[in-house]
């Protein structure tokens, strides 16, 4: 424990429109030296590090995250392409090194497939050649399986995806703080759903008129491999009675246009109501 003297540290804030001042008195003599620091607009996504040498870690939205991974990928590219590499120097370096690099942060971004599909492609186009193959291979054969004679590389979208699951399954098991906030999360989303069926074991193609979000890109990533979940704890709507529908099951149905679907969607939430019988009178 330290103690310092006031005299030392007595410090006066003063704003104005564009800066705000911070004026520090260093010395007995009062020596105020004001140092601006400049106003951010919250829609901004900024990198708050200690040490600048960790500005390669992607913090903020995924605009801004997307734009460093990007960057990440664009220096591992110059470095291979035109090197001497072996063939397992190359491997070993996308495994060993890029990949560390790029699982570090996405497993909390909702990064869709189509972003993660842009960065593969910008690696594949430097890697394959050192690899000894045809950067124009099908990547079925880049990263299927050794057993139906793929060459098995590890895939971004698929490697962010299950990491991303393992962080659902295991705060949702240990029940810890996030492990509430995720359980929270999940009852809002099946409440925007409407559905009388738990959101994840459904088709999220079919919800595509929801906002996006760190579940939703979940959501999409477990619909797509046809994972299927139970979970009792979560919370569903129930039919208040016989021979009832939920009103966005049966707009579904009607394969009506996504821009429609969000506005049904909002009308309802707005009326606070989910199946038909609440909005249908006793005489129907």
């Amino acid at each position: 424990m330290f103690l310092v003297s006031p005299v030392l540290e007595m410090a006066k804030w003063e704003a104005s429109n564009t800066h705000i001042y911070h004026s520090t008195r260093n010395t007995a003599n009062d020596l105020r030296r004001p140092s601006g620091i400049a106003h951010h607009s919250k829609n901004r996504s900024h990198r708050f590090l200690p040490h600048a040498r960790s500005s390669h870690l992607p913090i903020g939205c995924n605009k801004g995250a997307v734009k460093v991974l990007r960057q990440i990928v664009l220096d591992y590219c110059s470095t291979i392409t035109g090197s001497s590499f072996t063939r397992h120097e190359a491997l070993t370096s996308y495994i060993q090194y890029l990949l560390p690099k790029l699982r570090f942060q996405p497993p909390v971004l909702s990064l869709s497939q189509k972003e993660c599909d842009k960065l593969t492609s910008m690696i594949m186009v430097a890697l394959l050649p050192c690899l000894h193959v045809n950067r124009n291979t099908a990547h079925s054969i880049i990263f299927g399986p050794e057993t139906y004679g793929g060459l098995s590389l590890p895939n971004i979208y698929i490697t962010q995806g299950i990491d991303k699951l393992k962080l659902f399954l295991g705060h949702l098991r240990t029940q810890d703080r996030t492990g509430q906030l995720i359980h929270i999360d999940m009852t809002y989303l099946q409440l925007l759903t409407g559905s009388g069926n738990l959101f994840l074991n459904q088709p999220e193609q079919q919800f595509r008129w929801l906002e996006t979000g760190w579940l939703q890109s979940l959501w999409a990533f477990t619909s797509r491999y046809s994972f299927n979940f139970l979970y009792p704890e979560g919370w569903i709507p129930r039919k208040p009675w016989e021979e009832d529908l939920f009103l966005m099951d049966a707009f579904n149905k009607q394969h009506i246009p996504i821009n429609h679907m969000r506005i049904l969607n909002r009308c309802r939430i707005y009326l606070q109501v989910i199946t038909m019988s609440d909005i249908s009178t006793a005489d129907g």
